[in-house]
């Protein structure tokens, strides 16, 4: 009786133990990272749109598509940043990672210029007035648009 009674006890503690993992802190997250761009130090508001992102967890994978408006639309309702021509706008994500990214303005819900970018570094337009800039960034398991507006002085 001793025996069996042992090889429960282990057994119990074995399915405790993989039942206590479903819930393990560090999981993937689902969705990608939050951005934040920075010009001279200003930090600017940014809007995440859609994005495509998969997880492979220990005993499922899951995949998700969001689907939301165009850069055009989200724009609305943010406010437009002042900003000099040629500003630098520094982008560094939530979970420190370093997808490849590139920047586009947009215009009459169409993408007009891209936009250089280097080390996660936006060169800004240098012509006047409001603009609509989509950044758009890559991962191994995923992609993800984000938005922001700039007012050219």
């Amino acid at each position: 009786m001793g025996k069996i009674r042992y090889f429960f006890v282990v057994f119990l503690i074995v399915l405790l133990g993989i039942a206590g993992c479903s819930n393990v802190p560090n999981e993937p997250p689902n969705e990608p990272p939050n951005i934040s761009v920075k010009i001279k130090n200003q930090t600017i508001e940014v809007s995440k749109g859609g994005y495509r992102w998969e997880t492979k967890g220990l005993f499922s994978n899951s995949s998700v598509i969001a689907d939301t408006a165009s850069p055009m639309q989200i724009a609305e309702s943010l406010i437009a940043q002042p900003v000099e021509k040629n500003s630098i706008a520094i982008c560094k994500f939530s979970d420190s990672s370093k997808p490849t990214i590139s920047a586009n303005l947009w215009e009459e819900e169409n993408q007009t210029k891209t936009l250089q970018v280097k080390d996660s570094k936006i060169t800004l337009p240098s012509e006047k007035g409001r603009h609509i800039i989509e950044i758009y960034a890559e991962w191994k398991n995923g992609n993800a648009s984000y938005t922001f507006v700039v007012d050219v002085k």
